[in-house]
């Protein structure tokens, strides 16, 4: 009874309940399954515009009670979250700042606890807003202007919206220098790139803020309205065509820019860098270029028929130069010019421009060249031109530059061989006038008279050069000579004849030509004259006679001091003497002194005897002397004198 009525009671069934329930949980779990363990544990790294992440987990049942505790210990931060039946077994806490966090799973159901340590990452945030690109404009390009007076320029600008979540809410505010709000507008992102427009600006810088709603974080970028450069292409006013070809339309080519041709009409012809036009009328061209504002330039195409250009030649002959004039002109805004050219040359101008100055004989003809008509260019007729082939500046030659003791004087002309044929030389004395002119024609001239000459060359009747000299009446130069030589005199040496200081050197013996250095050894004797000419090319001439008379010379001196240097008893003799001895005697015949001239003292000016005999001076007198000699020829002889002792 008990029994039964315990099955039928309530703690029965509750009893029944939790043990099937246990049961159940073994029977699908098993024994060794966590119910603390998640399935899933992961975190999420902080978002762009918050900053901060989070941390997700997922359980295998709901029903459990479960309690999670997610913690950072550097920063003491805790948050625990209870979990009971029926709640959700998918979980998560979110707002948590970049770093390491631990977390702790439990359950009363079990004594196990579940720790793991995980990361929420963070995100690489930019002061600036990744995607946003300013694209600086040009400015001051249309022309036209607002009330204020300013070019109605515009900005263009764009965001590329391609990382950020689709629908977050942008605000784009555009300031001026001064802070005021030019610009606003506001947009949803939609993953794509929006372009946003403001007209009506100035030029100058302007401060961009794109404002996002939800993170409240200012963008900012400040960029420039810079102002277009002009494209600065030239063109010509005008163009010609020429001989049935067109004109050549080029403007000045420059990078990124491109032209378009249009007719009076506006109408839109042609477009590129160049542009060939066949019929006459007004046209005008625009750049287009991303850095450049567009320009248009007018200009005016017309057909004209070719003239002939005639030249006209303008100088004197004389002057060995002529100057060629062309008749022709350049229309005003035709790209054209004038070249000279020689036959001898055609490619190659000698000059440029209305006239040119030739120097040569030839033929020459101007060309006209336009630079838009290739192949267009006319000639005139070839004219020729004869000047007076110039020559160098001729130079005196004289036989002498002045007059000589009245020997005339020889003027010469250099260079005779470069004189053209028709040249003639005219002769001057004194001045240069036809009153004064001695000679006309010939390349000499003889003067007898000094004074200053002139010669001048003229070719029909032009002046081409002249030069002048002086000539001077001029002194004989001494030529350095004796009348009489003696070869005798130089035995042993040679005889050499200094005349002086001369330019040319002639030296004759017996009217025969024996020499012509500055200096002269005869080794003959006879009768010798010399001829010399100085700088100045005046002549000398000299006479003079050479002989051989040689016979022994024997000298000596007739007074000695005894025992004095300055006094000795000094003999010379000539080459003509072999030998000698002498001898000295006293008045009673008694030698005191005897010398031969093998021994010192001979041809001495120390002497070979002092007046002493044994160291004894002599006494004052007179004593003989005996000096017995043999000749060059092998005779002998004797010469006999007196010496004086004078103390």
């Amino acid at each position: 009874m008990i029994f039964k009525r315990l099955l039928s009671g309530s703690l029965f069934r509750a009893c029944f309940l939790f043990s099937f329930a246990v049961l159940m949980l073994l029977v699908r779990f098993g024994f060794s399954q966590s119910i603390v363990e998640p399935n899933k544990l992961s975190t999420d790294p902080a978002r762009w515009c918050w900053k901060t992440g989070g941390i997700n987990w997922r359980f295998p049942e709901r029903n459990i009670e479960r309690y999670v505790e997610v913690r950072d210990y550097l920063t003491s931060y805790k948050s625990t979250f209870h979990i009971s039946p029926p709640k959700y077994r998918i979980g998560g806490v979110w707002g948590v700042a970049p770093g390491i966090y631990c977390v702790t799973i439990s359950s009363p159901l079990t004594e196990e606890v579940y720790k793991k340590a995980v990361k929420v990452y963070p995100y690489e945030f930019n002061d600036a807003l990744p995607g946003l690109e300013i694209n600086e404009v040009l400015g001051g390009c249309n022309g036209n202007n607002d009330e204020n007076g300013q070019d109605e320029n515009f900005i263009e600008f764009s965001v590329d919206f391609s990382d950020y979540p689709i629908g977050q809410i942008f605000r784009v505010h555009l300031f001026n220098d001064y802070g005021e709000l030019v610009f606003e507008e506001s947009m949803v992102s939609d993953g794509g790139t929006k372009k946003f427009q403001s007209p009506n600006l100035s030029l100058g810088d302007y401060h961009v803020s794109v404002e996002h709603n939800v993170c409240n974080i200012p963008i900012d970028t400040i960029f420039k309205i810079i102002e277009g450069g002009d494209s600065g292409f030239e063109i010509n006013e005008k163009y010609l065509i020429r001989c049935s070809q067109s004109a050549l339309v080029k403007p000045e080519e420059k990078e990124d820019i491109l032209y378009t041709l249009y007719d009076v009409n506006d109408v839109l012809l042609a477009t590129g860098n160049e542009f060939e036009i066949t019929s006459p009328g007004v046209y005008s061209i625009t750049s287009q270029s991303e850095i450049y504002c567009p320009s248009t330039k007018t200009f005016e195409v017309v057909s004209e028929a070719w003239e002939v250009p005639l030249v006209e030649v303008l100088g004197d002959p004389c002057e060995r130069r002529l100057i060629l004039k062309s008749d022709y002109s350049i229309p005003d805004g035709v790209n054209g010019k004038i070249q000279w050219y020689s036959v001898l040359d055609e490619d190659q101008p000698i000059g440029e421009g209305e006239k040119v100055i030739v120097t040569k004989n030839g033929s020459y003809f101007a060309k006209i060249h336009f630079t838009n008509n290739p192949g267009c260019d006319v000639v005139s007729d070839k004219i020729e031109i004869a000047l007076f082939p110039p020559i160098i500046d001729p130079d005196f030659v004289t036989s002498s530059a002045g007059l000589c003791n009245g020997i005339n004087s020889l003027l010469l002309i250099s260079e005779e061989e470069n004189l053209p044929d028709e040249a003639i030389i005219r002769w001057y004395k004194d001045t240069y006038s036809d009153n004064n002119l001695l000679q006309q024609g010939g390349v000499q001239l003889e003067v007898s008279q000094p004074g200053l000459y002139f010669a001048e060359i003229q070719i029909n009747g032009c002046h081409l050069t002249m030069d002048s000299i002086y000539v001077r009446e001029l002194d004989e130069k001494e030529i350095l000579v004796e009348e009489v030589y003696d070869l005798c005199d130089y035995e042993g040496t040679d005889l050499v004849i200094d005349p002086g200081s001369f330019k040319e050197y002639e030296w004759y013996l017996d009217k025969q030509l024996v020499g012509t250095s500055n200096a002269f050894i005869p080794d003959l004797p006879g009768n010798y004259s010399i001829w010399a000419k100085d700088e100045n090319g005046c002549i000398s001439t000299r006479d003079f006679l050479v002989t051989e008379d040689c016979e022994p010379l024997i000298s000596f001196s007739t007074g000695i001091k005894p025992k004095d240097p300055k006094f000795p008893l000094v003999v010379y003799y000539n080459g003509f003497v072999q030998e000698v001895e002498l001898y000295i005697y006293d008045k009673w015949g008694k030698v005191v002194f005897q010398s031969d001239s093998s021994k010192d003292g001979w041809n001495d000016d120390e002497g070979i005897w002092d007046g002493t005999t044994n160291g004894i001076a002599m006494p004052n007198g007179n004593y003989n002397l005996l000096i017995k000699y043999i000749g060059g020829d092998g005779n002998s002889g004797v010469l006999r004198g007196v010496v004086t002792v004078i103390d």
